[in-house]
């Protein structure tokens, strides 16, 4: 099966934690304001429950919050402290700047 990128309010893609292609089940964020007021919706905010994990990624105006760098391996146990810096920052930001996130890897090789 073709890749599937998470997109807000689409019924299934490929969950950012688990990988696999799953139905998402959609939902608002609520905020628990006082005793007095209750629950209160938090506007712009959704999360996705997805049914093959059962974990929540949370999105904010229609992109992905959380998680910050999903489906990327973690890196090798074996690099250096340095290094493992390194990859970690390139995984954080490789969707916002994947040219940035090259460098950094360039960096570590």
């Amino acid at each position: 099966m073709k890749y599937v990128k998470p997109e807000e309010d689409k019924s299934g893609f490929h969950c950012p934690f688990c990988s696999v292609y799953a139905q998402q089940i959609w939902g608002t964020i609520l905020e628990n304001a006082t005793p007095v007021r209750g629950m209160l919706e938090m506007p712009n905010w959704k999360g996705a429950l997805c049914d093959h994990c059962k974990q929540i990624s949370l999105w904010y105006n229609g992109e992905l919050i959380y998680p910050e760098n999903p489906n990327l391996p973690l890196p090798n146990e074996d690099l250096d402290a340095e290094i493992k810096k390194d990859y970690n920052e390139a995984a954080n930001i490789v969707e916002k700047s994947p040219k940035a996130a090259a460098a950094l890897l360039r960096l570590a090789i």
